[in-house]
């Protein structure tokens, strides 16, 4: 298969960002990689050996050694058992004696991109990215469909979260064709159901890391509009139960879809892409 990573090359200096970034999230967050052996999902949930080898044997050595203390509390305890004369258990099924999982903070590396695999498209003055929003909104239909009023309220909408977009690209430099940023792609393994104290459905773990969130929905919606880049998740690039960021893109659905003022929590996993 051809790897996502493949279609998109990092520069020296997005590479040295890049590591930097995934090596302090994987220590500091305990951010681990997504690991497809066991939990499924998208073969292409990986990161480029060529520019990640050092953040994929951190991460192999990390699951080495749960495996060894694993295979260890497992043979003490067979042998403590033998010497008292159990008979031994049955482990058919794929049953285990000892579970040894690894604590994690709770979301795991899918995907990084360098963040010009995005940007190289988009427009290059504030009334063309009203446009396109404006677009949007009309899905489709004609002046003649819609009230005067109505588009009247859309293109307000639409120059207003023009406006909102185009402040965070010039916040993290979108234009600058030599960006050393990347955007990273997580999915959770905690619960997104539920609400913290601030109404936060991702318990308030990925709070600093949401300074652009209209201006990433808006590139995530425009790349995959050419290239699919997620299946089975909803993508977030928020996490306010009040209002946040939401994509779609579901297999089997021709073209995606986005929020930017979604409401709900979510009863599944969830993808949360962010710029860094």
């Amino acid at each position: 298969m051809t790897y996502y990573y493949e279609r998109h090359p990092f520069s020296s200096a997005q590479a040295r960002h890049a590591t930097e970034v995934v090596g302090q999230l994987m220590k500091n967050r305990r951010f681990f990689l997504h690991d497809n052996r066991n939990r499924g999902g998208d073969p292409d949930y990986t990161l480029n050996p060529l520019v990640f080898a050092d953040a994929i044997e951190l991460d192999e050595n990390v699951r080495g050694a749960y495996r060894k203390a694993r295979k260890l509390a497992e043979e003490r305890i067979f042998a403590t058992e033998q010497r008292l004369g159990f008979a031994k258990p049955d482990l058919s099924g794929n049953k285990q004696v000892v579970e040894c999982k690894r604590y994690t903070g709770g979301f795991d590396i899918c995907r990084v991109y360098p963040i010009t695999a995005f940007t190289d498209t988009i427009p290059q003055i504030q009334e063309a990215l009203s446009a396109q929003q404006f677009k949007r909104m009309m899905n489709g239909r004609t002046r003649d469909d819609v009230s005067p009023k109505t588009i009247r309220s859309y293109k307000d909408q639409a120059e207003q979260l023009a406006a909102t977009i185009w402040s965070q690209f010039e916040a993290f430099d979108a234009h600058n064709p030599d960006n050393h940023r990347c955007l990273m792609l997580l999915e959770s393994r905690i619960n997104v159901d539920g609400c913290s104290d601030i109404g936060d459905f991702a318990d308030n773990r990925l709070l600093d890391l949401q300074d652009y969130p209209h201006a990433v929905g808006y590139l995530f919606h425009r790349y995959c509009t050419r290239r699919r880049i997620v299946r089975h998740n909803y993508v977030v690039s928020s996490t306010s139960r009040k209002s946040h960021v939401r994509f779609e893109h579901w297999a089997g659905e021709k073209s995606p879809v986005i929020f930017y003022d979604a409401t709900a929590g979510y009863s599944c996993p969830v993808a949360f892409a962010t710029i860094l």
